[in-house]
Protein backbone atom coordinates (compact mmCIF):
# COMPACT_ATOMS: atom_id res chain seq x y z
CA UNK A 1 0.00 0.00 0.00
CA UNK A 2 0.98 3.67 -0.11
CA UNK A 3 1.73 3.74 3.63
CA UNK A 4 4.05 0.73 3.32
CA UNK A 5 5.96 2.36 0.47
CA UNK A 6 6.28 5.58 2.44
CA UNK A 7 7.52 3.69 5.51
CA UNK A 8 9.99 1.63 3.50
CA UNK A 9 11.29 4.65 1.62
CA UNK A 10 12.57 6.11 4.91
CA UNK A 11 15.18 3.35 5.11
CA UNK A 12 18.09 4.01 2.68
CA UNK A 13 18.70 0.30 1.94
CA UNK A 14 15.03 -0.33 1.36
CA UNK A 15 14.85 2.70 -0.91
CA UNK A 16 17.72 1.34 -3.01
CA UNK A 17 16.12 -2.11 -3.10
CA UNK A 18 12.79 -0.66 -4.20
CA UNK A 19 14.54 1.38 -6.88
CA UNK A 20 16.40 -1.72 -8.06
CA UNK A 21 13.21 -3.79 -8.24
CA UNK A 22 11.42 -0.94 -9.98
CA UNK A 23 14.13 -0.85 -12.64
CA UNK A 24 14.10 -4.64 -12.86
CA UNK A 25 10.40 -4.60 -13.58
CA UNK A 26 10.92 -1.94 -16.22
CA UNK A 27 13.73 -3.99 -17.78
CA UNK A 28 11.57 -7.09 -17.81
CA UNK A 29 8.78 -5.17 -19.49
CA UNK A 30 11.22 -3.81 -22.04
CA UNK A 31 12.48 -7.35 -22.65
CA UNK A 32 8.92 -8.51 -23.17
CA UNK A 33 8.28 -5.67 -25.60
CA UNK A 34 11.53 -6.36 -27.44
CA UNK A 35 10.72 -10.07 -27.63
CA UNK A 36 7.21 -9.33 -28.91
CA UNK A 37 8.68 -7.07 -31.59
CA UNK A 38 11.23 -9.73 -32.50
CA UNK A 39 8.45 -12.36 -32.85
CA UNK A 40 6.38 -10.00 -35.02
CA UNK A 41 9.36 -9.40 -37.30
CA UNK A 42 10.14 -13.12 -37.51
CA UNK A 43 6.51 -13.95 -38.26
CA UNK A 44 6.51 -11.29 -40.97
CA UNK A 45 9.72 -12.68 -42.49
CA UNK A 46 8.32 -16.20 -42.42
CA UNK A 47 5.10 -15.01 -44.06
CA UNK A 48 7.14 -13.31 -46.79
CA UNK A 49 9.24 -16.45 -47.31
CA UNK A 50 6.12 -18.63 -47.48
CA UNK A 51 4.56 -16.25 -50.00
CA UNK A 52 7.69 -16.33 -52.14
CA UNK A 53 7.79 -20.12 -52.08
CA UNK A 54 4.08 -20.36 -52.94
CA UNK A 55 4.51 -17.85 -55.76
CA UNK A 56 7.52 -19.70 -57.09
CA UNK A 57 5.68 -23.01 -57.04
CA UNK A 58 2.62 -21.50 -58.71
CA UNK A 59 4.78 -19.90 -61.40
CA UNK A 60 6.60 -23.17 -61.93
CA UNK A 61 3.31 -25.06 -62.38
CA UNK A 62 2.00 -22.41 -64.77
CA UNK A 63 5.21 -22.64 -66.79
CA UNK A 64 4.92 -26.41 -66.97
CA UNK A 65 1.33 -26.12 -68.17
CA UNK A 66 2.27 -23.51 -70.78
CA UNK A 67 5.01 -25.85 -72.00
CA UNK A 68 2.53 -28.69 -72.32
CA UNK A 69 0.15 -26.51 -74.31
CA UNK A 70 2.97 -25.35 -76.59
CA UNK A 71 3.98 -28.97 -77.17
CA UNK A 72 0.38 -29.87 -78.08
CA UNK A 73 0.27 -27.00 -80.56
CA UNK A 74 3.54 -28.13 -82.15
CA UNK A 75 2.31 -31.73 -82.36
CA UNK A 76 -0.93 -30.57 -83.91
CA UNK A 77 0.88 -28.51 -86.54
CA UNK A 78 3.14 -31.44 -87.41
CA UNK A 79 0.20 -33.81 -87.65
CA UNK A 80 -1.66 -31.35 -89.86
CA UNK A 81 1.41 -31.04 -92.10
CA UNK A 82 1.44 -34.83 -92.42
CA UNK A 83 -2.18 -34.76 -93.51
CA UNK A 84 -3.54 -36.62 -90.49
CA UNK A 85 -7.31 -36.28 -90.16
CA UNK A 86 -8.70 -34.00 -87.46
CA UNK A 87 -10.47 -36.75 -85.50
CA UNK A 88 -7.14 -38.57 -85.04
CA UNK A 89 -5.42 -35.33 -84.03
CA UNK A 90 -8.13 -34.76 -81.41
CA UNK A 91 -7.46 -38.24 -79.99
CA UNK A 92 -3.68 -37.74 -79.98
CA UNK A 93 -3.49 -34.20 -78.60
CA UNK A 94 -6.69 -33.84 -76.62
CA UNK A 95 -7.28 -30.46 -78.25
CA UNK A 96 -10.76 -29.47 -79.37
CA UNK A 97 -11.72 -29.39 -83.02
CA UNK A 98 -12.07 -25.60 -82.91
CA UNK A 99 -8.53 -25.17 -81.53
CA UNK A 100 -7.14 -27.48 -84.18
CA UNK A 101 -8.93 -25.56 -86.91
CA UNK A 102 -7.58 -22.27 -85.54
CA UNK A 103 -4.07 -23.67 -85.64
CA UNK A 104 -4.66 -24.95 -89.18
CA UNK A 105 -5.60 -21.42 -90.32
CA UNK A 106 -2.34 -19.95 -89.04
Amino acid sequence: TGEDKEYLSRDKDMEEAMSYFGKLSEDERMQELAYDEYRRKMDYRLDIQDSKEEGFEQGKQEGIEEGRQAEKREQTLKLLELGIDISTIIKVTGLSKSKILKLKKK
